[in-house]
């Protein structure tokens, strides 16, 4: 079997496949309705580092994102769970936009399963961080494998890749989107032209 082929497991009571070496529990959260002509952002972050921004973000790229949050501890799924539960909740673009995936390592759980039972929602905002990670653990962030499978569940026809703090001008998605930038159904690639941005 090649190596990053994905395997669904049937019995698990989330929808999860296995990639590679990583139990995904994917669309935790995800838009009801998909447009597949939109322009899907794809996104990656630690859940240590998972926090407001990613409201920001979908309100601001005011379309499709998908985002794989890479767990360093399973103590931190439910926690995970809870907060992306609060924020579509409370913001309506997140609700109408944003589709979350939960990688961790496959040897933390017999066939991708996790804990199931959340606290009550109104808990969610005492979601406490955890400790910062070491240095092994950052070097051992599965950069590829988070973007790959934010991409690979994303809805959309086309995609942006982008840096969870990369924030692209207001409307953006949408500009592009309406002024031909995507490719036309003729060519072979699912490439668009996007600005180069500098800081």
């Amino acid at each position: 079997m090649p190596k990053n082929d994905i395997i669904s497991y049937s019995d698990s009571t989330r929808s999860s496949t296995l990639y590679d070496k990583y139990c995904v529990h994917y669309n935790v959260i995800a838009p009801t309705i998909s447009d597949f002509d939109r322009i899907t952002q794809i996104m990656h972050v630690s859940a240590d580092f998972l926090d407001n921004t990613i409201i920001e973000q979908v309100a601001n790229w005011d379309g499709p994102v998908s985002l794989s949050v890479v767990l360093r501890s399973i103590a931190q799924y439910d926690c995970t769970v809870r907060f992306l539960k609060k924020i579509r909740r409370l913001s309506t673009e997140v609700e109408q936009h944003l589709r979350a995936h939960l990688v961790f390592p496959k040897t933390w759980t017999t066939n991708c399963s996790a804990s199931l039972v959340l606290p009550s929602l109104s808990f969610a905002s005492v979601c406490e961080k955890h400790q910062k990670a070491s240095v092994e653990q950052v070097a051992l962030y599965p950069v590829n494998t988070a973007r790959n499978i934010a991409r690979i569940f994303s809805a959309s026809k086309y995609i942006v890749i982008t840096d969870y703090e990369h924030f692209f001008s207001k409307g953006f998605e949408k500009n592009c989107a309406s002024s031909g930038s995507q490719p036309s159904d003729r060519e072979t690639t699912n490439n668009a032209c996007l600005q180069n941005f500098r800081g």
